[in-house]
């Protein structure tokens, strides 16, 4: 019997991970909720990051650069595109989601 994977979207991603596992495994300088530490985004000797929550998720503000959800840090912290941030979450956690990326945001080709 064949079952079909679910799709690669942020919504499937977040109902087998959470947002602190993704920042528990992609800043290596995260140590606790509310701790100030250093950035993990730029070269840093000051404890000028940390990540809260906010608004019913996570956010990692850098007070020298900006604030990110899970996946936009994901997608900053390596360079990559939204579609690119899933598939690498995908792999690197084992999720065994599909290979295709499901956004709302229609592309123009043209």
């Amino acid at each position: 019997m064949f079952i079909p994977k679910e799709p690669l979207t942020k919504e499937n991603i977040f109902k087998k991970i959470s947002s602190y596992d993704i920042f528990r495994t992609y800043s290596n300088n995260f140590v606790e909720l509310n701790k100030p530490f250093c950035s993990d985004l730029r070269q840093d000797n000051n404890p000028s990051c940390s990540i809260s929550f906010i608004k019913g998720d996570l956010l990692y503000t850098d007070f020298g650069e900006g604030s990110y959800r899970a996946i936009d840090f994901v997608m900053r912290l390596y360079n990559l595109s939204y579609p690119e941030a899933l598939s690498k979450i995908n792999t690197d956690f084992n999720l065994g989601l599909g290979g295709t990326v499901i956004t709302n945001k229609q592309y123009n080709y043209t």
